[in-house]
């Protein structure tokens, strides 16, 4: 990996912690539950490997870190310690996130803000044990009141950032409850930032399963408009800003700044079980990393022997410049993609957008210097996205 790897660009990091206390219905990411402390110990020593030899290599400080998984907070507090020293060695990042489940958050923590971590990230999902239930989470309504004393005690020593994932168009979910489920968050943990999805019911999970048998209702498209539209206008009337299709702050400074780096196709470092990377060759031409998963696979060779690598080309970039950048309020940087791919937008585009913008009064609005969706336009997003990727070429063009 080191080789694709300039050690004078600034990247960010993205760490992944596979373990979870219990896989949820509905997740079709790569977690599992570990079978011992001796398998989490394994990752954890080839994460410090790995993390070890790419700060050497590395001359600048990583501008954003960010742990996720699973579970980052199953992890012993030391290791979790280590880990984030290590990835500071170079120099203190712009922002350094961690996930953790509500059910693993405790006052013990508190160390990880004296070693560089300034942004917590906690996956609430719902504060109805209903549909905790049903969305078959670890967390209980105990679990999370506990997690909300606990970081309420931690916000009177430390400064940090806080983020709450929330889960909409849960099977059996009413707007009411949706509406409730945003007050009791608000109310109880007063984050400066919040993740609403949508659930997407994915192919082999659980809750895929039930539902072709019949037993789960899940919401038409019309429904999940209507119930999103809710949620939306509710936070707007707690004054977050929505700049990104599913997520929300309460100003430009309290953005995910991890999470604007991927939207802007800028390069990142992806370590750990099926963690992905962008590392670019050229502003028109990446390699994209992909780490094996399943644990002991990566752990039993040598530090970054568990990785693929794929070029990405300039027509599969462009699809995903279109993809990501869309997602959020700021849109496509025309000027920012003209001089990346040596294009002109206008021209490849132009007509296919004053047909959207005639056909989709009030979806998205076309600058001489950018290409944005409003509110109206994430709600058909895809079908934006679709009409101007058949400008670029097949969506498997890069294969």
């Amino acid at each position: 990996m080191l080789d694709y790897i300039d050690p004078s660009q600034s990247y960010s990091l993205y760490v992944h912690i596979p373990f979870c206390g219990r896989k949820c219905d509905y997740c079709a990411f790569y977690s599992e539950v570990p079978s011992s402390k001796g398998i989490m110990g394994s990752l954890s020593d080839q994460l410090e490997s790995e993390l070890g030899l790419l700060v050497d290599h590395l001359r600048v400080p990583f501008d954003t870190i960010y742990f996720g998984g699973g579970d980052p907070g199953m992890l012993p507090i030391d290791t979790l310690v280590r880990l984030l020293s290590l990835s500071q060695k170079r120099g203190k990042a712009r922002e350094t996130t961690m996930e953790m489940n509500p059910e693993h958050i405790r006052k013990e923590h508190s160390v990880l803000f004296s070693h560089g971590m300034d942004r917590l990230s906690v996956g609430i999902q719902s504060m109805n044990g209903r549909h905790l239930s049903t969305l078959g989470r670890n967390a209980t309504i105990e679990s999370i009141e506990h997690a909300m004393d606990t970081i309420r005690s931690l916000r009177t020593f430390h400064e940090f950032r806080l983020n709450c994932d929330l889960m909409t168009c849960i099977p059996g979910q009413t707007i009411p409850d949706a509406l409730e489920d945003i007050d009791s968050l608000v109310e109880g943990f007063a984050p400066d930032h919040i993740s609403l999805y949508n659930l997407t019911v994915e192919e082999g999970t659980p809750l895929a399963n039930r539902m072709s048998k019949g037993t789960l209702h899940v919401m038409d498209e019309d429904e999940q408009a209507v119930l999103l539209h809710a949620c939306w206008e509710q936070l707007e009337g707690y004054g977050y800003v929505h700049y990104e299709v599913s997520n929300f702050s309460i100003d430009v400074d309290h953005r995910s700044k991890h999470n604007e780096r991927y939207w802007k196709l800028l390069p990142y470092i992806g370590l750990g079980p099926s963690a992905a990377g962008t590392l670019f060759l050229h502003p028109s031409h990446a390699m994209r990393s992909t780490g094996v998963a399943h644990v002991a696979e990566y752990c039993a060779g040598g530090p970054f022997s568990a990785y693929h690598f794929e070029e990405i080309d300039r027509d599969a970039l462009m699809l995903e410049t279109i993809l990501v950048a869309l997602r959020t309020s700021d849109g496509i940087d025309i000027d920012r993609w003209n001089e990346r791919f040596s294009d002109d937008f206008n021209s490849r585009f132009g007509k296919t957008i004053a047909t959207i913008m005639q056909h989709m009064e009030g979806v998205c609005i076309l600058s001489p210097h950018r290409f944005s969706l409003t509110g109206k336009g994430f709600m058909v997003l895809d079908s934006i996205v679709l009409e101007l990727a058949g400008q670029v070429g097949p969506l498997d063009s890069e294969k």
